[in-house]
């Protein structure tokens, strides 16, 4: 008699662990998709990163050249009457929306500044998300060009970008693929479930009639 309640503890068991068998491949599928969609998302964002930070950079570099180009004009005679320096016609072709570009002085006084808003969505960016994306990637935005005019500091050019713009920019780009990964995901886990339970099911049907031989069911048949 013991030996027959060992045996169906131990078919207890094999059909417990075939249903765990399943979970633990479910589970086994998202943590995979998850941690892929986790790299695919840090490349992307590290590209978007570069791109941004390239765009200040590309902005201060134009800036930089147009305020030198002016105190060039001015030196020499071009600009008698209008000497002084009309920052916003120096922003026309650098400014962008999200960004402040300030001049300053060689000591550092604010000579010229102009900041192009932007209309925030705050139901477009995740605050999680923009919180995030300032944390990983929020140090040393601010760039700065030298001016300089024959051999001499003359001041420098300061980029500097709205990190909730940058973040909505990062979040633009990335937001489509975290819903089409996700979807995907979802429906990747929906097809394994049935598809891993299709295939066990032999295993499942063998086990019941195991279970039925050791309760004593001497008719009981197992599939071929």
């Amino acid at each position: 008699k013991q030996k027959h309640n060992s045996s169906i503890n131990s078919l207890q068991e094999r059909r417990g662990s075939t249903v765990d068998l399943r979970l633990h491949l479910m589970v086994r599928i998202v943590l995979t998709s998850l941690l892929c969609l986790a790299g695919a998302a840090l490349v992307v964002l590290w590209q978007t990163d570069r791109a941004l930070r390239e765009k200040s950079k590309i902005a201060a570099e134009n800036v930089g050249r147009l305020v030198e180009l002016h105190l060039i004009e001015r030196n020499i005679g071009f600009l008698r009457a209008s000497p002084a320096l009309n920052f916003a016609e120096v922003l026309d072709a650098s400014h962008r929306a999200g960004q402040c570009i300030r001049y300053l002085s060689p000591r550092g006084e604010l000579i010229e500044s102009s900041c192009h808003g932007w209309e925030p969505n705050s139901s477009a960016v995740p605050p999680w998300f923009s919180a995030l994306f300032e944390t990983v990637f929020g140090a040393d935005r601010d760039v700065t060009r030298a001016v300089q005019f024959r051999g001499r500091p003359r001041g420098a050019v300061v980029v500097a970008p709205d990190m909730q713009h940058e973040a909505a920019e990062a979040w633009r780009r990335i937001g489509p693929m975290v819903g089409l990964s996700a979807t995907t995901m979802l429906g990747l886990c929906v097809l394994c479930f049935f598809v891993i339970g299709r295939a066990l099911r032999p295993a499942r049907d063998i086990l019941h009639g195991l279970d039925r031989l050791a309760s004593g069911d001497l008719g009981a048949r197992l599939p071929a």
